[in-house]
């Protein structure tokens, strides 16, 4: 269709066309075609902190799944006064959790704000495949 356009002096159009070309075929990239993505890779520091994250991050899931379960009774029907505590209870839990998180994630900006020898990994597998492509 561009060729057609561009035959018929038609440049902005031919332009248009190839431009709309172009981002089909971004749009259409296949990640199953170019097989699974890897994780990057991660020096030990990361990976610890990455872990502490993912504990932290996890115990406020679930307490927040516990709460949602005695909110959604609340509104049905009248909680009981052991429900009651517990939901005072799992409210306080969540924010000692949440202020966990805040204080980890500032304890992270801090370590990572000026790197060391900790924080540099190695040679990562597969750079020099996309340096020359």
């Amino acid at each position: 269709m561009a060729h057609s356009l561009l035959n018929e002096h038609r440049y902005n159009e031919a332009q248009d066309v190839i431009q709309a070309f172009k981002d089909q075929r971004f749009y259409d990239f296949d990640l199953k075609q170019q097989g699974q993505v890897k994780p990057i890779a991660q020096t030990p520091h990361e990976s610890d902190f990455q872990m502490l994250y993912e504990q932290a991050t996890n115990s406020v899931g679930v307490i927040n799944g516990q709460l949602a379960l005695l909110k959604q009774k609340q509104r049905s029907q009248e909680l009981t006064g052991e429900e009651e505590e517990q939901l005072k209870k799992l409210n306080a839990q969540l924010e000692v959790a949440s202020g966990g998180i805040a204080a980890f994630l500032d304890r992270a900006e801090r370590e990572f704000a000026t790197p060391d020898d900790k924080d540099r990994i190695g040679e990562v597998v597969g750079v020099k495949s996309y340096r020359r492509s």
